[in-house]
């Protein structure tokens, strides 16, 4: 992660399934150094979804879930307002029920460009992987 920061010096960073406790985040954060954040918190093991920015970047969250973040992100004056919703996908049948049907109540009222995004590499976002057990 320090080398993906020094190396790319993205403006907007989305960690998924972090599995960090609450009393641990904000020193994890700060480490980080980006100086904006919001987080989706780690339910029982499970989940866990950060999106830090930098200050030149223009972020509105919309819809803070256990399975995803829903955001209005602007990255520059000449750029119009993209939706970005960050997903966190669970292996329970009932829970991505739950998260479809949040994912569809949003896209009825879509009216922006919107990225829906699990793991991807376009407009610089980078997939950094995953250390830990394979089976989560």
């Amino acid at each position: 992660m320090k080398e993906y920061l020094r190396d790319l010096d993205p403006e907007t960073v989305v960690l998924m399934e972090t599995l960090i406790s609450d009393i641990k985040v904000n020193k994890v954060i700060k480490r980080i150094c980006l100086p904006y954040s919001h987080q989706v918190e780690v339910v029982r093991i499970s989940g866990g979804i950060w999106i830090l920015w930098k200050d030149n970047i223009r972020l509105e969250v919309m819809v803070n879930y256990r399975q995803f973040i829903h955001m209005k992100i602007k990255f520059d004056d000449a750029m119009d307002w993209v939706l970005f919703t960050g997903v966190y996908r669970s292996f329970c049948r009932t829970l991505r029920k739950e998260l479809w049907y949040g994912l569809s109540c949003i896209a009825k009222n879509m009216q922006l460009p919107w990225l829906v995004s699990r793991i991807c590499q376009v407009c610089e976002l980078k997939d950094l992987g995953f250390k830990g057990p394979r089976f989560t």
